[in-house]
């Protein structure tokens, strides 16, 4: 970690600063990028005739795209500046939402809406595995550029900030697409607004990192396989490396299928759906920053333990909703009050495990699996689905479905993940009894 002297640092460019800005950029990449995914996006493709098979090719491109990062570290390397590719890579991000955005035109040009479906996939590919290089380098310059003793508060009041804007702007998108949709059911226009505006989100991001001092890499290895094999070479992270592919797989598991057992099991509107959605970011969002503290106070290991053993709970609850009291779900996602524990923790553990050369290749390497396992996860359940279809057990008020037998294999599976974290190293934590004792008072 470089200190705040450090000769990379322009005169008057303290680390509070450089803090700040990153905080800010943080809000701007959040806005870009919810301006162009998750209900918003499937509505833009829904709008160009996309059907289920479309949007699921879609999912799975979220998902895919991070596997392109694993030759982050070699082309930081070659550029030896992380602000150079954090530029580029939000340059062409920023190109490719425009691209995006221009798609309905095509068909003007007689292109068939099955080939602007395709073009579609492929940009949507594109702009994930963009934004999954930009993000591995721009942690390892938070690492590089930040005291280590404040990650935990920087990435709680960060993921805090991002939320706070970010919920608000998507919800008043989301009205307005509603609106338009009741006069306008079949154009995309609305939704070409929304990108226009992600555009506008991320230029001026763009120009928030140009004032961010650099922070050259260090020397790296002239050998690719080297690069490539160097997470997997020190102990400590073959560890780490275990429980996120194991933890990712566990959670892609159940987690694509909770919306669907509210809508179809639960019977639930879209209104109580997203609610739920929301609650639970909210909660998340909320202690984000006490995480962080605790992160930074007693070590990202415990934190992460913590957060794990109640996330690995989470799907076990959702087995015992039932139609007839619905309203309990309200009562389950607040577990998810644990995920900005879950992902604050295991960011700072990676960075303290990735200390020294090659830490853009060490958080990728992290990301790319995970993103991987993430992707293959949903496909196995989906199959183990297919060859239990139609499989129900009814015991007195209770009724079990197939989406039961997968809630509770991926409570199965993160028991088994929990398992892998514990034997994670991280020098200089404390215990996780003795944090839950201080924090008890004792």
């Amino acid at each position: 970690m470089y200190p705040a002297s450090a000769p990379f640092l322009r005169p008057g460019a303290t680390v509070g600063r450089i803090r700040r800005a990153f905080l800010f950029e943080g809000i701007l990449a959040e806005l870009a990028s919810r301006m162009g995914s998750g209900a918003l996006f499937v509505g833009y493709a829904l709008s160009l005739g996309a059907q289920a098979p479309h949007i699921g090719l879609l999912s799975a491109a979220k998902f895919v795209g991070g596997v392109g990062q694993l030759g982050v570290g070699a082309l930081v390397g070659k550029l030896r500046s992380r602000k150079k590719f954090c530029l580029l890579g939000l340059g062409f991000s920023w190109w490719t939402r425009l691209a995006v955005a221009l798609l309905p035109f095509l068909l003007y040009f007689g292109v068939g809406r099955g080939s602007l479906l395709w073009l579609l996939l492929i940009l949507y590919l594109v702009l994930n595995m963009l934004g999954a290089s930009v993000g591995v380098v721009r942690i390892s310059w938070w690492g590089e550029t930040l005291p280590s003793e404040e990650w935990g508060e920087f990435l709680g009041t960060r993921m805090l900030l991002a939320r706070m804007f970010g919920i608000p702007v998507v919800l008043a998108a989301s009205f307005f697409v509603d609106r338009w949709r009741s006069s306008h059911p079949d154009s995309p226009l609305i939704f070409q607004y929304i990108l226009g505006l992600g555009l506008i989100f991320g230029l001026a991001q763009i120009l928030i990192v140009r004032t961010i001092p650099d922070a050259p890499p260090q020397g790296r290895s002239s050998s690719l396989p080297k690069r490539l094999l160097a997470p997997l070479r020190r102990a400590a992270y073959r560890r780490f490396l275990s429980f996120r592919i194991g933890w990712a797989f566990a959670v892609g598991f159940a987690a694509d299928f909770f919306t669907l057992y509210m809508l179809k099991f639960l019977g639930m509107s879209f209104l109580w759906t997203t609610l739920v959605n929301v609650l639970g970011d909210m909660g998340s969002m909320g202690l984000a920053r006490c995480w962080g503290k605790l992160a930074d106070r007693f070590g990202a290991r415990p934190v992460l333990v913590v957060g794990t053993c109640a996330k690995t709970l989470f799907p076990l609850f959702w087995v015992w909703v039932m139609p007839g009291w619905w309203w309990v779900v309200f009562l389950v996602v607040l577990v998810r009050c644990f995920n900005s524990a879950q992902q604050i923790s295991a960011l700072q553990l990676a960075l303290r495990l990735s200390e020294g050369e090659e830490r853009e290749q060490f958080i990728a390497t992290d990301r790319a699996l995970y993103h991987l396992f993430r992707a293959l996860s949903p496909a196995v359940a989906a199959l183990v689905a297919h060859n239990l279809d139609g499989w129900n057990y009814i015991y007195g008020p209770l009724r079990f479905e197939v989406l039961h037998i997968l809630f509770f294999i991926s409570f199965l599976l993160r028991l088994c993940s929990l398992g892998l974290l514990l034997r994670v190293p991280d020098s200089g934590a404390s215990g996780t009894r003795y944090m839950l004792r201080k924090l008890a008072g004792g």
